[in-house]
């Protein structure tokens, strides 16, 4: 089926913003999709403009179908930029360009799915009076609130770039590695946070307009406090919500506030993207080094999450995920693997560089013979491949396994000679549970059960291992602990359906796991 297209206004900053700046509000995206509805609605998305006030349903946008066969389309377009019709159409395309920018062949070269077994993820752009924004996934939705500010002006979070971006980043990752969302480790829900900040900035990075006032106030740097590194500085009032550029290292936050611990990664990603465009400085102008330095960047982050091993996970697995998927597909570029190995060793993530590494390119007799096509399509060979071979992929020899739905991406790899090649992979994921002694006290089981696991990275044609990771769940015990302990001493913890922040608890034969922890991830911690 042909992909129709369809031009649609983004806001590129919140409007109080570019009035500041002098910029125009608005710049246009051009998404392709199967299909275009009023509303906006497409095969994946849908927007739903309730009320705020009473909940009625507000008509839906037109779309203005193209006067002629492969044209573009559009949608009717209010003049006003804080029209609550130019609000869904912003955060429709801003949402739209976050997917598309992860699935581009040279990022992960496939369709992410959501986690929840539905087709669309509905957006809220005016969910309500709150000083927040959030990614649910029982309810399959985004949804943007507002507040009032000093002046009486409302405030809405659907008005920032940088929020839509960042939630829109919890969804993705929630389809990519979706046992992230009822984890009982701090830091994998804070990866979750430190993610969804990193691909706000690189949606700051990707606006034309933005990015050349930005450069134009910094003398073309990026290593001073702007719209790049202050996260929502509109939203947030008169400080911004975080700040990407810091030096905050493991031992200055608390271990157990996912918002705050997200700092540590996001400072030394940073970094990383810091070091990359002083290097691509040297052979380009500063916004020509800028969008170079973005797409490179943008790779780095977002493959490694397909590397990431399911379950409970660590920064310092994050961190190997990187090194791995990089290492892989660019063996002589080193600088982002070099800076991020110092900063995760500054900042007290791991006691040494020799934690981080991993072994990429290599073969394994356990592959010989293995029709990929076979692995790929039955869920019976596949568990067969993973039993059989425990010890390649670090099973323990007692338990009982799950293999994930295997993925098959093409992406495109940028050689030395600037040349592109597309390759093949196959990414064999298979996990576990464990269990671990429980310190919560008499109303809780005495064990709780985490999931855990390891993914296998293959070159589909020629067999070799791109890389094999499984997570490292022993050193984050402690963590796990003072974290569930805090929850359970705030009353959050619940062994009923929860209703809001509260975090489900299941409880059988003395074990106990934990649902939906994910659900406190709100736009801050407020």
């Amino acid at each position: 089926m042909a992909l129709q297209e369809a031009a649609v206004p983004m806001l590129v900053a919140d409007p109080t913003v570019c009035r500041k700046r002098q910029i125009d509000c608005f710049e246009d995206v051009r998404i392709r999709e199967q299909f275009f509805l009023d509303g906006p609605v497409t095969r994946r998305l849908a927007v739903l403009d309730f009320d705020e006030t009473t909940g009625a349903l507000h008509p839906r946008i037109a779309y203005l179908r193209p006067a002629r066969t492969g044209g573009r389309g559009a949608y009717a377009r209010n003049p006003d930029p804080a029209s609550r019709e130019m609000q869904a159409l912003s955060v429709f395309a801003t949402v739209m360009k976050t997917i598309t920018q992860f699935e581009e062949p040279e990022v992960l070269g496939r369709e992410v799915r959501w986690a929840f077994d539905a087709p669309q993820l509905l957006i809220i752009p005016r969910a309500g009076e709150w000083k927040n924004a959030f990614y649910q996934r029982e309810s399959h939705s985004l949804q943007f609130f507002y507040y009032i500010g000093d002046d009486n002006q409302r405030i809405y979070s659907c008005s920032s770039r940088d929020i839509v971006a960042h939630e829109t980043a919890h969804a993705l990752l929630d389809g990519i590695a979706p046992d992230l969302y009822h984890s009982a480790t701090p830091q994998s829900l804070a990866l979750h946070e430190c993610v969804a900040d990193m691909v706000a900035l690189m949606s700051a990075f990707s606006s034309r307009t933005l990015a050349q006032s930005v450069l134009e106030d910094t003398n073309g740097s990026i290593s001073e406090p702007s719209a790049f590194s202050q996260l929502a500085e509109e939203f947030g009032g008169k400080k911004a919500l975080r700040s990407l550029r810091n030096d905050t290292k493991l031992g200055d936050v608390s271990g157990t506030e996912p918002h705050r611990l997200s700092e540590v990664l996001s400072g030394a990603l940073y970094a990383i993207v810091e070091q990359l465009f002083e290097k691509a400085k040297r052979s380009f102008t500063p916004d020509v080094a800028l969008g170079g330095m973005a797409s490179q960047f943008r790779r780095i982050l977002v493959r490694a999450l397909d590397y990431l091993p399911p379950g409970e996970i660590s920064f310092a697995d994050y961190g190997r995920a990187i090194i791995a998927s990089d290492q892989a597909a660019y063996p002589e570029d080193t600088t982002a693997r070099t800076t991020l190995i110092a900063e995760l060793t500054k900042r007290g993530i791991v006691p040494k560089a020799d934690a981080l590494a991993v072994r990429t390119n290599f073969t394994a007799k356990e592959l010989d013979g293995v029709d990929f096509e076979t692995l790929t399509s039955s869920d019976w060979a596949a568990y067969e491949f993973a039993n059989r071979n425990r010890g390649l992929l670090g099973i323990p020899k007692d338990v009982r396994i799950r293999v994930l739905p295997r993925l098959r991406p093409k992406r495109i790899f940028r050689q030395k000679d600037k040349s592109k090649t597309e390759v093949h992979e196959c990414l064999f994921k298979v996990s576990w549970d464990q269990k671990e002694p429980n310190k919560l006290g008499s109303k809780f089981a005495r064990e709780r059960q985490i999931t855990v696991g390891t993914t296998l990275a293959i070159d589909a044609d020629t067999r070799v291992v791109r890389a094999l990771l499984t997570s490292d769940h022993r050193s984050q015990v402690e963590n796990r602990d003072a974290f569930l302990g805090k929850l359970a001493d705030s009353n959050l913890l619940s062994t009923e359906e929860p209703v809001g922040a509260e975090v489900r608890v299941e409880q059988m034969n003395d074990v106990m796991r934990v649902r939906c922890t994910a659900r406190m991830l709100h736009l801050g911690s407020e």
